[in-house]
C-alpha cells in the first residue's frame, strides 16, 4: 500500500539522521495547510504515511505537524536545522516513493 501526503505539504527532515551513521530514529516535520488538513485532524491525516516510512527505513519515525503560519512564527527549520526531505540524499530515495 502506498499512502500519499495530503496537498501542499512540506517535509523537513532534522536530529541525528542528519548527524550519524547509524541514526535511533528519523525526526520529521511536517509543514501543512490548514485550509487542506483541519489541525484537529492532521495527526491522523499524516499517521499512515510515517507508519509506512517507518516499515520502509526500519527507523521509528518521530514527526512534529506544524501548519504553515505556526513554522514561519516558531521559526522552527532555522532553529533546529532541519532539511527539506527532497534535498537530504541520504532520505531522498525512500521519501520520493511515500512523500
Amino acid at each position: 500500500m502506498c499512502t500519499k501526503a495530503p496537498e501542499n505539504s512540506k517535509f523537513y527532515v532534522f536530529g541525528s539522521f542528519l548527524r550519524t551513521e547509524c541514526p535511533a530514529d528519523l525526526d520529521i516535520l511536517v509543514i501543512y495547510d490548514p485550509e487542506i488538513v483541519h489541525p484537529a485532524s492532521a495527526h491522523v491525516a499524516y499517521k499512515l504515511l510515517f507508519n509506512e516510512l517507518g516499515r520502509h527505513t526500519g527507523l521509528k519515525v518521530d514527526y512534529t505537524l506544524l501548519t504553515y503560519s505556526e513554522a514561519e512564527q516558531s521559526n522552527f527549520v532555522s532553529l533546529v536545522g532541519a532539511v527539506e526531505c527532497s534535498e537530504c540524499s541520504k532520505l531522498c530515495a525512500l521519501t520520493e516513493q511515500i512523500l
